[in-house]
Parts: C-alpha cells; structure tokens; sequence
C-alpha cells in the first residue's frame, strides 16, 4: 500500500500592514502597497503548493485577515505584537493552532515578503525537510531566515529576529541551502526587489513596480 501524501499546514506571521517594511522606503504610501502586494504574491504561491493543504494567517491586522480569509486562508488573531519577541510570538499561537487541530501534521512558516516564490518550488523544498525534526532556510544573504520547517508542530521552534541563521543552527535545525532561489530572496529594502526581479517577481509585486513610476524601477535596477 502507499504511503499517504505529506500534507503540511504554513503558518504565516505578517504585521500590519500600516506598519511593515519600514526600511523599504521613507513614504508610507510606497511601503504600504509594496507590503500588500508582498503578501499577496507569497500567499498566491503557498496557496499553489500542493502539498500544503492548510495556510493560517497570524496578524493583528484586520484588513491583512480579510484577504487572508478572502483567498482561502485561515486567519487566527495576534495580540502579541507589543511584546518583545512579537515575530516568534505570533509563530507559536499558529503553531498552537496547527497542534489543536493537525498534531501530527508537518508545518511550514515562512514571512509575507516573498514575491519570488513559487509554489512547486515550495512544495519541492517541503517534500525534502520533511524527514527532518526541524529544519531551516537561510536568506539570500545567509544570516537572516526565511523558512522553517518542523515534522509536527509539537517540535516547531523558531529564532527569527538578528542573526536568526546561526540561531536556528543553534537550535538544531538542518540547513537547507541548496534551494531555489526565491524561497531565499525576502524584501527587507527596496535593492532586495532588484535581486528578486531577475528570479521573477510575482505580478502583484510587479505592478506595484510599475504603478510607482520609472523613477523606482530605475532605483531598484541600479542597486542590483
């Protein structure tokens, strides 16, 4: 008999959209449709990973919850961003979600800013940390995380935050490096879009590119 299909529950931990990516840029217009359509692309791609059955949404943002929910995700409530260690906070009342309800299941998080991703890439990156425990993806830079994998959610620990990377390390997760490059490529300022365009941006992220104008566009290939 075969094996039954991993199926794995992503839990995503996304701000306000009001309040995220401060360092993107000085106009909170800018930051604000950059974060939406960030959001929308990264969901877009879990959405279409197959092997992700279930996506809940961690945010204190009522507008960012009404998409979620609106796409096909689930939303819980996050009341825990006034707190120090907000990010990993909101981690664990998703995992706590997942746990409740799909304790044997494999979960995923990943951020809200990852507009090359792709969902077979995804699915392909999943099915590999699968057999681990706990496993990890660096970003493109090496130091900071993207993805974090465990084999329940019961075994879930997250470090997100300064030199996340060698905090996962330290934690004992696997290292996955050797993987596509959008899983890897988040947007934390505005010379991150140029390195994610060239992998190929997701068309929400994309027309907001081209809705600020050839100003930013050629502000986003220069520092690439």
């Amino acid at each position: 008999m075969p094996d039954a299909p991993v199926q794995f529950t992503a839990v995503l931990p996304i701000k306000s959209w009001t309040h995220a990516k401060s360092r993107l840029h000085e106009d909170p217009i800018v930051r604000h449709a950059f974060a939406r359509a960030l959001l929308k692309d990264t969901l877009a791609a879990v959405l279409d990973a197959g092997i992700v059955v279930r996506t809940v949404v961690v945010t204190p943002d009522a507008g960012v919850a009404e998409y979620a929910r609106f796409v096909g995700a689930e939303v819980v409530a996050d009341r825990t961003r006034a707190r120090g260690d907000a990010l990993n906070d909101a981690v664990a009342r998703g995992a706590d979600w997942a746990r409740k309800r799909f304790p044997r299941r494999p979960i995923a998080v990943l951020p809200g800013d990852l507009p090359a991703l792709t969902g077979p890439d995804l699915s392909g990156v999943l099915r590999s940390a699968a057999d681990h425990d706990l496993a990890f993806c660096p970003d493109a830079a090496g130091h900071g995380t993207t993805l974090v994998v465990a084999r329940t959610p019961g075994l879930l620990r997250t470090a997100y935050g300064p030199d996340s990377a060698r905090r996962h390390r330290e934690l004992g997760a696997v290292e996955m490096a050797d993987v596509p490059a959008g899983v890897r490529r988040d947007i934390d300022v505005l010379g991150d879009l140029a390195g994610a365009r060239e992998i190929g941006l997701g068309r929400n992220t994309s027309q907001v590119l081209d809705d600020f104008g050839a100003e930013l566009n050629t502000f986003v290939q220069q520092t690439g």
